[in-house]
């Protein structure tokens, strides 16, 4: 892998958690 290959992977990472996190803080909203 090169390094762009590497960055790529890294933004999908965080970008998926970041959505993943997102949708977890809804479910917490929703059940209070």
């Amino acid at each position: 892998m090169n390094r762009d290959e590497v960055q790529l992977l890294g933004f999908e990472i965080v970008a998926y958690a970041g959505d993943a996190r997102s949708k977890l803080l809804e479910a917490l909203n929703a059940a209070k």
